[in-house]
């Protein structure tokens, strides 16, 4: 069988479909799933799809439901001009020899440097999201919205839309579940298109059938990973390094610092002021990261200030994992030593930063798990609270506070933030060595196990 091109089926695989393939699956297929998603999270996903066959009327009824991810969350295919399409984002042949240059954006962030290829959002990652997204199937009537995290939140927020638009009707009740940088997106369409979102909303006096938004680790007011990725120190800039053969960590960052998306999720002023050299191009020194880009996070985050309908919206919040949040000298950006850390956070978003608070100064409904911050949307715990979250915007599956760990000694600061310590050098070597003899002998069997691999230590990088 075309392995890879079975794996693109199942990654590209809205809610509906993915249940036909991870239940119909026998045989070569069957082996395939296995090997890229796990025999844990296989035989999960497939109780899971199993356990909503047959109740699509029932979640018709129910209400309708939209999942988006978080930065990094789906995958991108460039669209040659002339010729067929190829998964960049994540595929471990493309990474290794070099093509991640594709996905650099041109200088005013609306397209790509490289014309001849046209570069799309392809699919959610199943291997991350596929157990959320069936959960739901089972109640709800499920849509998945993948963006392209490259581009500017408020081009996605367009999109996401329309496609509420195409698959649930102009006028119907919409309920949305939003991993990460996916929360910004869905805050960006609350803002932009006001009306639109009244009309999503269904109150319980009639079933509780849509208008919710219930965020997973949203970097709302941004995270300190993003200055580090900007400066080279973040540990999925370390392995894509390793991982190329052809570029070198400079070129890689021009690729990535090409990003509009990337600096939207830079620390917001509004909470931390003391933070503004991060808006200035110079304090990057010779990385060259285009002040445009920076003037647009900083209206980015003027414009999102003012939270609209906060009665209507869940926090969920990882907790107790050391986690960047701040910067001790902006003159020694690249050594992780100047970044401090707290433990009140997810390891990506420290709760200074994710927390969201009404107008008149009150938290919106917060709960919080013991999880880090790429694994929040497929957390068991966070999944078996879904419904409630969406019906009534209440839980008793997850607690409104921190929860100390009983008999735990808290563990002391690390000198350097997780995010930027050593990736497994030999480990990705292998994945490397791998790739390279796949590529010299392309009858051998698919890197399934060596994708989901790399696949983990990329996002948890990040």
């Amino acid at each position: 069988m075309d392995e890879p091109a079975y794996v693109a089926r199942l990654e590209s695989a809205d809610a509906d479909e993915l249940a036909r393939v991870i239940t119909s699956a026998a045989g070569d297929e069957e082996r395939v799933l296995r090997e890229y998603l796990g025999d844990d999270r296989f035989h999960y996903m497939r109780e899971l799809a199993l356990r909503s066959t047959g109740v699509t009327l029932q979640a018709a009824e129910r209400g309708n439901v939209i999942v988006t991810h978080g930065i990094m969350g789906s995958s991108l295919s460039a669209r040659r001009r002339i010729g067929g399409l190829d998964l960049i984002w994540i595929d471990l042949l493309e990474l290794v020899f070099g093509r991640l240059d594709r996905l650099r954006l041109n200088e005013d962030g609306s397209g790509g440097y490289l014309p001849e290829y046209d570069v799309r959002a392809s699919g959610i990652l199943k291997l991350f999201y596929g157990e959320l997204i069936l959960s739901l199937r089972s109640n709800w009537n499920v849509y998945t919205f993948c963006f392209d995290w490259r581009k500017d939140l408020n081009t996605s927020a367009r999109e996401l839309e329309a496609q509420i638009d195409a698959n649930f009707g102009h006028d119907a009740p919409v309920h949305i579940v939003a991993h990460s940088m996916g929360g910004l997106l869905a805050r960006t369409f609350i803002k932009n298109r006001q009306e639109r979102w009244e009309r999503m909303w269904d109150d319980e006096s009639s079933g509780g059938l849509g208008g919710r938004l219930v965020m997973l680790g949203t970097p709302n007011h941004g995270s300190f990973t993003i200055p580090l990725l900007i400066n080279g120190l973040g540990g999925v800039i370390k392995t894509l390094a390793r991982v190329n053969v052809r570029l070198e960590l400079l070129d890689l960052l021009q690729i990535t610092n090409s990003f509009v998306g990337t600096y939207q999720m830079l620390p917001s002023l509004h909470v931390m002021p003391e933070m503004e050299p991060l808006y200035r191009s110079e304090t990057y020194g010779d990385l060259d990261v285009p002040q445009g880009r920076l003037d647009n996070a900083r209206a980015y985050h003027d414009e999102l200030r003012n939270v609209v309908d906060a009665e209507r919206m869940v926090y969920v919040a990882g907790y107790d994992r050391w986690t960047p949040n701040g910067i001790d000298d902006f003159s020694r950006m690249r050594e992780a030593a100047s970044y401090s850390q707290t433990r009140e956070g997810d390891g990506t978003v420290p709760h200074q930063l994710g927390l969201l608070e009404t107008p008149d100064g009150e938290r919106i409904r917060t709960y919080f798990v013991d999880e880090e911050h790429v694994d929040l949307a497929r957390n068991r715990q966070v999944i078996q609270a879904m419904d409630g979250l969406l019906e009534i915007g209440t839980t008793g599956a997850l607690s409104e506070e921190i929860l100390p760990a009983a008999g735990v000694v808290s563990e002391p600061e690390p000198e350097t933030p997780p995010a930027t310590q050593t990736i497994d050098a030999e480990r990705v070597q292998t994945l490397v060595d791998r790739a390279e003899a796949a590529r010299a002998h392309p009858e051998a069997e698919a890197l399934l196990p060596e994708q989901r691999e790399l696949d983990e230590i990329l996002l948890h990088g990040l």
